[in-house]
């Protein structure tokens, strides 16, 4: 009974340290990588902030080092769950998630961009634009040219607040 006791309570602490681990988010654009310079993250972030100001749409990128041991879609998820992307009762909110030394990647869209950014759409970007990008160096490249064709595509259903 003590060692079943004593497993619990590590698996325990396993959970809590998982949760510790996710990403910082402080605005649109957050780079705990260094992909982008100083200039390329201002100009995503105003960007960002104007479509945010047309639209209601938050658009955020998250780069990272790793998703440890979670899929992209369950850090996704949980990094969703705690920040909360989007407007409450509109779920506008657009994720790119980027973690270098895993070199994988996704885009997360709430329910109220769904219709117009979809998994098929998302997969595309990442796959004909990203990726290419990507294995050139050319990060910014990747992630401003993903950000324009995903503005460009989303439509929106909800009236600005």
């Amino acid at each position: 009974m003590k060692y079943i006791f004593i497993l619990i309570t590590f698996l325990s602490t396993l959970s809590v340290t998982a949760e510790a681990e996710l990403a910082k988010v402080t605005g649109y654009v957050n780079d705990h990588v260094g992909l982008l310079s100083k200039e390329q993250i201002e100009k995503l972030k105003k960007q960002l902030v104007t479509y945010e100001s047309k639209t209601s749409n938050e658009f955020y990128i998250v780069t990272l080092k790793s998703f440890g041991s979670d899929t992209p879609l369950r850090y996704s998820f949980r990094l969703w769950k705690v920040h909360g992307f989007g407007k409450p009762n509109k779920d506008n909110g657009i994720l790119i998630l980027i973690a270098k030394d895993d070199r994988k990647l996704r885009i997360s869209v709430g329910n109220g961009l769904e219709k117009s950014l979809t998994d098929e759409f998302c997969a595309k970007i990442i796959e004909k634009i990203m990726v290419p990008q990507f294995k050139k160096q050319q990060f910014y490249k990747g992630i401003q040219e993903a950000v324009d064709l995903i503005i460009k595509e989303a439509k929106h259903d909800w009236p600005k607040d």
